[in-house]
């Protein structure tokens, strides 16, 4: 593991540290618990493009971009 320090406003540390004794677990179980749930890219997922297809990138050409919405943004369609 490998420490970090980060600074909170007094508000939120001290919701962390209610937490943590709610709990009965360390404030560092809590922030690290926020860290992963909040970066997870599960969770997280990449955001939509505001848009595709405009034009010839030479990446992607408008008839195929449903294939690559489809393969770059992995949702259901």
């Amino acid at each position: 593991m490998e420490k970090t320090t980060v600074y909170f406003p007094i508000e939120l540390k001290q919701r962390v540290k209610t937490m943590a004794r709610r709990s009965g677990k360390s404030d560092a179980e809590i922030i690290r618990a926020a860290v992963e749930m909040f970066t997870d890219p599960a969770r997280n997922p990449a955001p939509w493009p505001k848009s595709a297809g405009i034009g010839r990138s030479g990446r992607v050409q408008s008839e195929h971009v449903d294939d690559w919405m489809k393969e770059t943004w992995d949702r259901d369609w």
